[in-house]
């Protein structure tokens, strides 16, 4: 009965935000967010993740930062932001 009351009590964090996507499995969650100028959506992608962080806490949750992990995908002229990210980890590709 564990897993199922785990489910059903993060179920509600698809609501904290209405540009993000979840997708939710077990006890992961990932998040998505797509836009042709990732520049220009830094600061509205943080305020999103600052509600998705608040329903953490209001629901006495915490994330394993050493488990969290970002990864920006496009083109190198998209990507290349001179350090802008720093919330989580990035994973790094070849």
């Amino acid at each position: 009965m564990g897993p199922l009351l785990f489910i059903l009590y993060v179920n509600d964090i698809v609501h904290t935000s209405k540009l993000l996507d979840f997708i939710l499995f077990a006890d992961d969650t990932t998040i998505l967010y797509s836009s042709e100028n990732i520049s220009s959506k830094i600061r509205l992608i943080n305020r999103e993740l600052g509600e998705v962080s608040n329903w953490f806490k209001a629901n006495k949750l915490s994330v394993n930062s050493s488990k969290t992990n970002y990864m920006v995908l496009g083109t190198p002229n998209m990507t290349s932001m001179n350090d802008t990210y720093s919330t989580t980890n990035e994973v790094k590709t070849n």
